[in-house]
C-alpha cells in the first residue's frame, strides 16, 4: 500500500499532497484564521459560552472568567486556564511586573513574593491555583470568601486560578498596583498539559479518546509539561478536538522515531545543547480549525502527517536516504521536468519570527538570514519570512530558518508516471520518502527526489509521482560557530 499524506481522516483516496518539503511560511499579518499563540488565543475573555483553550509545553496566556464579584474592598475573579489537567503556574504578570509564589501548591491560598520596587502586591492579592484534576474540589479561595458557594461549583477536569485584587487605600496605590484599567490586566505562564509517550512504558499509550474515565485515566499516567514535537503532534492527532484518530490507529513505533530525532541535542556555539524541535503552545478550540493546527504545528520541526493504510503518524526532518531507484525499465509514459526555480520562488534573504521568552512569549523578529552570495546570482534581493509560532529559542528558530532557506534553493521538480511494480521496489513507501532517479534516457533529469504526491493512473497500471528536488545533508548541514548569530532584542522602550 502506498504511503499517503492524511492530515487528519482515514480516506480511500490516492492523491494527496504534501505542501513543501518543509510547511510554507505563514504570513499573520494576512486575513487569516486564528492562529496558534496569537493575541487572540492569548488574551482573557469574558462571555456566556468561553471557549476552550489547551496548552502545550511553556505558554503565557490569560483565561476565561467564569466567576466575577465584587466584594470590598476586593475584586474576585476566577480564570479557566486549560481544558486539561497541566503541570503548573509558573508566574503571573501585570502589565510589566512578573510576580512569583513560594510554593504555590495545587488548591492552596498564596500571596506574591515581595519584589524589590514592585507595589505592595504580597499584602494585597491572594492567588489560588487549580491543576485541573477530574476530581478537584471547589476553589479554596471561593470557599473560603463565599461559604455560601455550592460545594459542587468545582470545573472539574479544567485548570483554574482564582485572584483576589485589593483595590487598595487609595487611588494612587490603585494605580500602582493595577494600572489606570477597569480591571487588572493578567497573565498566566503555564506548563502545560501531559502528552503520551511510548517509549515510557508507565504511559498508557491505548485508551478510547471519547469515553471520558477511560481518558482521564490514561491522561493521569502521562507526563505534564512535555513539549517535544512529534509527541504534540501525536497527542493532538488522537482528540476528540483534533485528529479524531483512536491511539490503536497511531504507528506509535514511528513515533518514537520522530520523538527520539526530536529530543536530540544540538550544538549551540555557547556550548551548551539545547533540544532540537519543540511545541510550545496555547490553541483555542474555537476559531481554530485542526487542519490549521497542525500545519502551524509541522513548523516546528518540518515534518509531515503520513498515513499506510488504517494508521497514522507523524514525522519529523530526519535526514532519509532513497528507497529505491526509479530507472528506464520503470517510466510508464511522458515525463514533465523542471529544471530551476522560478524566479517568484526563490529566497535569498530570509527573516524569521519565533517565540520569545523576554518578550512575553509572544513572537518577534529573530536575525535575518542575508545569502548575499545567492542576492549576487538572483541579481536582487528575494525577501520571505519565516513563521515559527510553536518555536522558542532563537538558536533552534536559526537552523529552521537556514533549513528551509536552503531548501528552497533546490529548484528540480519531476512528474514520471511509473508501473505499479514500483510499489514492491520501495516497498509502499511513496509519499513522504526520496526516491532516486537514474536513467539513461533522461540523464538531465536525474538526481534525488522526494515524492510530494502519488496517484493510481491507466487503470491502475501505472502511479503518476510527484517529485522535487531533495538533499538530505541540508539537515545536518549547521555549524553554530559558522551560521549562528547573535540574537539582540529590539528596545522597546520609547520613553
Amino acid at each position: 500500500m502506498p504511503q499517503l499524506i492524511i492530515p487528519f481522516a482515514l480516506s480511500t483516496a490516492l492523491s494527496l499532497v504534501v505542501r513543501e518539503l518543509s510547511p510554507k511560511p505563514t504570513n499573520l499579518s494576512d486575513n487569516q484564521p486564528t492562529q496558534v499563540n496569537s493575541p487572540e488565543v492569548r488574551f482573557t475573555e469574558k462571555q456566556s459560552l468561553l471557549p476552550k483553550r489547551i496548552i502545550y509545553g511553556l505558554a503565557e496566556t490569560g483565561g476565561g472568567i467564569c466567576f466575577e464579584r465584587v466584594k470590598p474592598p476586593y475584586l474576585y475573579r476566577t480564570f479557566l486556564l486549560c481544558d486539561e489537567p497541566i503541570a503548573g503556574l509558573r508566574r503571573v504578570r501585570i502589565e510589566k511586573n512578573n510576580l512569583f509564589f513560594d510554593g504555590l501548591t495545587n488548591n492552596a491560598i498564596r500571596s506574591p513574593i515581595a519584589t524589590d520596587g514592585q507595589a505592595n502586591y504580597p499584602g494585597r492579592m491572594k492567588v489560588c491555583f487549580r491543576d485541573g484534576d477530574p476530581n478537584q474540589t471547589i476553589d479554596a479561595l471561593l470557599a473560603s470568601d463565599f461559604p455560601s458557594l455550592a460545594a459542587t461549583y468545582r470545573q472539574q477536569g479544567v485548570a483554574t486560578v482564582t485572584v483576589r485584587h485589593d483595590y487598595g487605600a487609595d487611588w494612587d496605590e490603585r494605580q500602582n498596583l493595577w494600572g489606570s484599567a477597569d480591571a487588572p490586566d493578567l497573565m498566566f505562564l503555564l506548563e502545560g498539559i501531559g502528552v503520551p509517550d511510548p517509549r515510557k512504558p508507565t504511559n498508557t499509550i491505548f485508551y478510547d479518546p471519547n469515553d471520558l474515565d477511560e481518558a482521564n485515566a490514561a491522561r493521569a499516567t502521562w507526563t505534564r509539561g512535555v513539549n517535544n514535537a512529534a509527541l504534540v503532534q501525536a497527542h493532538f492527532l488522537t482528540q476528540p478536538y483534533g485528529g479524531k484518530y483512536r491511539p490503536d490507529q497511531i504507528d506509535w513505533d514511528k513515533v518514537i522515531k520522530a520523538a527520539d530525532y526530536d529530543d536530540e541535542f544540538i550544538g549551540v556555539k555557547d556550548g551548551v545543547p539545547i533540544r532540537r524541535h519543540t511545541i510550545d503552545a496555547a490553541i483555542k478550540l474555537s476559531g481554530q480549525k485542526p487542519s490549521d493546527i497542525i500545519e502551524t504545528f509541522k513548523t516546528a520541526n518540518g515534518g509531515f502527517i503520513l498515513n499506510s493504510g488504517s494508521r497514522c503518524w507523524p514525522t519529523s526532518s530526519l535526514p532519509l536516504d532513497p528507497v529505491a531507484t526509479i530507472h528506464d525499465g520503470l517510466i510508464a509514459g511522458g515525463i514533465q521536468y523542471r529544471d530551476g526555480l522560478p524566479q517568484r520562488e526563490a529566497v535569498n534573504r530570509l527573516k524569521v519570527r519565533f517565540i520569545v521568552d523576554e518578550r512575553n512569549y509572544q513572537l518577534d523578529d529573530g536575525p535575518i538570514l542575508d545569502r548575499t552570495d545567492l542576492r549576487a546570482i538572483d541579481g536582487e534581493p528575494l525577501d520571505d519570512t519565516l513563521e515559527l509560532p510553536c518555536t522558542r529559542d532563537d538558536r533552534r528558530a536559526q537552523r529552521l530558518q537556514k533549513r528551509y532557506l536552503d531548501q528552497k534553493r533546490l529548484g528540480k521538480t519531476l512528474t514520471v508516471p511509473v508501473d505499479v511494480s514500483y510499489l514492491a521496489d520501495c516497498k509502499g513507501l511513496l509519499v513522504g520518502y526520496p526516491h532516486r532517479f537514474e536513467t539513461v534516457n533522461f540523464k538531465k533529469s536525474n538526481g534525488i527526489y522526494f515524492c510530494r504526491k502519488a496517484t493510481f493512473a491507466a487503470g491502475f497500471a501505472s502511479i503518476s509521482l510527484d517529485l522535487i528536488e531533495y538533499d538530505k545533508s541540508i539537515e545536518s548541514d549547521w555549524i553554530p560557530e559558522r551560521d549562528e548569530q547573535t540574537f539582540v532584542l529590539t528596545d522597546l522602550d520609547l520613553d
